[in-house]
């Protein structure tokens, strides 16, 4: 994922000062949303993609496995892996 883009410089207060920063205009469920991703962020690229497609699409690792051109126990220790980072 490409880095993060810090919209909140490119605002100044004096521009805007009525605007709240971001911290205090985040709803709790957008707040988990953004914390989720910066998870992934920790990951490998396919460690991400096998943990998404297991996790949180219901794959199952042999589908996953096939969908990303891995064998079985490379999805298997990729997942592992993931669930160990984000633990």
């Amino acid at each position: 994922l490409p880095g993060p883009i810090d919209t909140w410089r490119a605002v100044e207060a004096a521009d805007a000062p009525d605007v709240p920063p971001p911290r205090a205009r985040w709803t709790p469920i957008e707040s988990a949303s953004f914390g989720f991703l910066l998870a992934l962020e920790l990951l490998s690229p396919r460690q991400r993609a096998v943990a998404l497609l297991c996790d949180a699409f219901g794959r199952t690792e042999r589908d996953a496995a096939a969908t990303l051109g891995l064998g079985l126990d490379e999805a298997a220790r990729a997942r592992r892996r993931a669930r160990d980072v984000l633990a």
